[in-house]
């Protein structure tokens, strides 16, 4: 795509002097100003983007509207999720042809009994640009039903009580909350308050109708930590878990107990993590204490010091340990090994175990929705690239699978599509796993488009991705770079991507995009690159480094302006960034960040830039939207190629783009005629 056939000039935008200075140096930030959300020439100059990106795209726009299209059409507009049984209720949640959000509902004893919709999220959005359902928990005596929700997008919950005897919403609510909400068994309700920096810092326990002030549980003091509740399994216990990077510090109230006295399971230690949970007596949990992949143990209740734990599951070099959830008769182990996600139940009193078997070669498998402590049926989700997403109830004494959904996919038929798992190597020797999803005809070099994260330590599942098959279906090759920085080869695979390692993350899908090159499956001519937020922070990375390698560049919410923004510890989440990145006022984790930030290494290596759109959300609390306003204005005023560069914001919505389903397939429509325009 070139900028001279559309003849079309781009927006320039102003440059205001502002020197940044620390370590002995000095530098001007000349779109610092952009910061500014109430400076009228911000909004104008994200407006004109948004102008010249709609003009670009114009020829676009039947692809545009034949890609929503054939995604909307491809899914059951009208549909509805397996039902789960608690209580004398069944609880589900259906989507309705021509709406954009989920009703919640109901029925008593019966799937045949009456419907009872308990919220329909197209009433609470009706008139909203944006509208996002945070939680949603009903107690115990199913009469009271809690739910959050954000209307901008800047992930900040307003939480309403709703008598689901009445069907009236009580006449308060509680605002400037995370999210969550959590009924405990003696009718209290728990949520989270945020910080000015929007970090989750306090627990509070609400009594329903009492005009008693809410009480104060839990404040998490450090700012390096955030904090969230949770139930045990039995509903015996409440945890409370105060959580940074790679450390985790648990602590618990007996909800049978007398009082609400707050007890220490364990003491804060760096890289140590814990999943809890509850069981006649014991505690049992897993952890990465003296466990990079972490260990099962248990130990009584009140006999919290390591020197009482008794460990049932050592360690392994190959399989990480991801979760624990126990049952009355049964308990169940997450875990992932040699980069597939697998399910272990065991025997609470012999500690025999297995695994559920499946037979694909790539696939994803997790836990479902199972609130029901006494069961022998463990409700799991399946899919694979190929595989729509499935349900299942694996019945533990008969050790079979019973099929309960299977997603359907109009027009789709999985034999029409291969899956790979191929190996990059890595400079230094290290192998990357790529998954690679094609149609089985495509011979030779093709277009493709490679996706890749690599940070936080999260894994991107090779899960099932309807949307993907429009690009599949014009021949365009899908791969994922598990690169390090994820989590997919075990916690050293993540901690070789950090910190001062996190180049390697660079240099893991760089070499990724030469492998695939030089074993035929593309070119350079026609290689797009996708990755949004810290993987948007890839994309400016590997775009400086080897901007020659791209055909396009997708860059979503990019995190691309590093250096400014770890620096100023006022911006939301920031303190919680430097176990990931490292505190630049340290000299050693400046000159590193400073090596890589994308905005501040723009045109050191080169002044030739691929195809690029960069997206942004204008509420976006974790990726402000100035971060990728300051780099596109700082690309268009170095760069000397052609090549077009848009920036597209979304003045109404925060880091996960738009929240209504129909609205965000039109988002994906539009990067996708993007992608299919430049390199097919």
């Amino acid at each position: 795509m070139n900028v001279d056939e559309h003849n079309i000039k781009p927006p320039m935008a102003k440059r205001k002097r502002h020197m940044v200075s620390i370590h002995g140096q000095k530098w001007n930030d000349s779109y610092y100003y952009m910061r500014d959300k109430e400076n009228q020439d911000v909004i104008d100059y994200l407006n004109q983007e948004n102008e010249y990106t709609s003009k670009i795209m114009k020829d676009t726009e039947n692809l545009q509207s034949d890609l929503f299209k054939e995604m909307k059409n491809r899914i059951n507009e009208t549909d509805q999720t397996v039902p789960t049984k608690e209580g004398n209720y069944y609880y589900y949640s259906r989507t309705e042809k021509g709406k954009n959000y989920s009703i919640y509902c109901r029925k008593f004893e019966t799937m045949e009994a009456k419907e009872e919709i308990l919220l329909d999220m197209n009433k609470i959005s009706d008139g909203k640009k944006y509208s996002r359902l945070g939680g949603l928990d009903i107690n115990s005596d199913h009469d009271l039903m809690a739910y959050s929700i954000d209307e901008t997008g800047a992930e900040v919950y307003t939480i309403y009580v709703k008598d689901l005897k009445s069907g009236k919403t009580l006449d308060y609510n509680i605002e400037n909350t995370g999210g969550r909400v959590l009924f405990s068994p003696n009718k209290n309700l728990y949520y989270n308050t945020i910080d000015d920096i929007k970090r989750s810092y306090r627990i509070f326990q609400h009594s329903i109708r009492s005009s008693d002030p809410d009480l104060l549980i839990y404040e998490e003091e450090n700012k390096e930590f955030g904090v969230g509740a949770f139930l045990s399994s039995d509903k015996k216990f409440l945890f409370i878990e105060s959580y940074g990077r790679e450390s985790s510090v648990i602590k618990y109230i007996d909800l049978e107990g007398p009082t609400n006295s707050v007890i220490t399971f364990n003491h804060q230690k760096d890289q140590v993590e814990f999943d809890i949970d509850h069981h006649g007596g014991y505690f049992y949990f897993i952890t990465s204490d003296n466990a990079i992949n972490f260990r099962f143990c248990r130990t009584k209740v009140g006999k919290n010091d390591t020197e009482n734990w008794v460990e049932l599951v050592p360690t392994n070099t190959t399989r990480r340990l991801k979760s624990i959830k126990l049952f009355e008769s049964f308990g169940v182990l997450e875990y992932r090994e040699n980069g597939i996600s697998g399910i272990r139940i065991f025997n609470l009193d012999t500690f025999s175990d297995h695994s559920i078997k499946f037979h694909d070669d790539v696939y994803v498998v997790g836990l479902g929705a199972n609130p029901n402590f006494k069961t022998n049926l463990l409700r799991i989700r399946y899919s694979s690239p190929v595989t729509p997403s499935t349900v299942y109830d694996y019945d533990i004494e008969t050790k079979m699978l019973l099929e309960k959904k299977k997603e359907i996919i109009n027009k789709y038929n999985k034999d029409d599509f291969v899956v790979n798992r191929e190996y990059a190597l890595a400079r230094d020797g290290e192998k990357i796993p790529l998954t690679i999803v094609s149609k089985k005809e495509n011979q030779g070099t093709s277009p493709l488009l490679l996706y890749g994260y690599g940070s936080y330590g999260i894994t991107i599942e090779p899960n099932f991705n309807s949307k993907i098959i429009s690009l599949l279906e014009r021949g365009i090759v899908f791969v994922i770079a598990h690169i390090r920085g994820g989590a997919m080869l075990g916690k050293k695979w993540y901690h070789d991507g950090k910190l001062l390692k996190k180049k390697n993350t660079f240099y893991d899908f760089i070499d990724s995009a030469k492998f695939l090159i030089q074993n035929g499956y593309t070119s350079s001519e026609k290689l797009a690159i996708q990755g949004g937020s810290a993987g948007g922070l890839l994309m400016g990375a590997v775009t400086n480094i080897e901007p020659q390698l791209f055909k396009s560049v997708v860059a979503q919410v990019p995190f691309v302006d590093v250096i400014n923004t770890m620096l100023d510890d006022s911006i939301p989440l920031t303190t919680f960034e430097y176990l990931e990145w490292g505190n630049p006022n340290n000299l050693e984790y400046f000159e590193y960040m400073m090596s890589y930030s994308p905005y501040d290494q723009v045109g050191i290596n080169s002044k030739y830039y691929p195809n690029m759109l960069v997206m942004a959300g204008l509420n976006d609390p974790r990726v402000h939207y100035w971060e990728p306003a300051k780099w596109v204005a700082k690309l268009r005023k170095i760069k000397k190629d052609n090549n077009v560069l848009l920036l597209k914001t979304n003045m109404s919505a925060g880091h996960g783009g738009s929240s209504g389903r129909y609205d965000y397939l039109k988002e994906v429509a539009f990067v996708y005629s993007f992608l299919i325009k430049t390199i097919l």
